[in-house]
């Protein structure tokens, strides 16, 4: 598995000398890096490159291909969270990531379990979610309020800002979190 990985690794540094960090391909060559990871319970790692080649597709269709099989990974590493790690923050930041996928997709129905229970249970275990990891849960509520401005919830949208004013307005992108 080491050396597939760094194959894979390789591949995406030539896609990405060829063509730019933003290209298509280098963004699959990279969701290859995150499905080796996968294979090697490497969840942190593959998770952290799963929404960031999901965030350089947002100029994609809602529904394109490509995007739902990079949610369908994601649906992945929040199945294995589950089953190691179920009463960890990170398995509801999962759900929450994934929610918020979903959301892009304008899933709504989909996404608003995830989201609601992914922001919950990172709520309720707060004081176990590392300095590094502070982001996650002003990031669960910013998804949250795009959730109900969506789907035309003011006072839902009215509360979760409430909550979400709790917490500072920018934070610095964090480091991936450790265990």
């Amino acid at each position: 598995f080491v050396r597939a990985i760094l194959s894979a690794e390789v591949r995406y540094r030539a896609k990405v000398a060829e063509v730019g960090p933003r290209h298509i391909d280098a963004l699959l060559a990279r969701r290859d890096l995150a499905q080796m990871y996968m294979s090697t319970n490497r969840i942190d790692d593959a998770e952290l490159i799963l929404v960031e080649v999901f965030q350089g597709m947002s100029d994609r269709e809602p529904n394109d291909a490509i995007r739902a099989f990079t949610i369908g990974l994601l649906g992945r590493c929040l199945v294995l969270r589950e089953k190691k790690q179920p009463d960890d923050w990170r398995t509801f930041n999962t759900q929450s990531l994934l929610g918020g996928a979903l959301l892009g997709q304008k899933k709504y129905a989909d996404a608003e379990p995830l989201l609601l229970k992914g922001y919950e249970g990172m709520k309720q275990r707060e004081k176990t979610i590392p300095p590094e990891g502070a982001t996650r849960l002003p990031e669960a509520l910013d998804r949250l309020i795009e959730l109900s401005t969506a789907t035309k919830k003011p006072d839902e949208a009215k509360k979760w800002r409430a909550e979400r004013a709790k917490y500072p307005a920018e934070q610095a992108p964090m480091p991936r979190e450790k265990k």
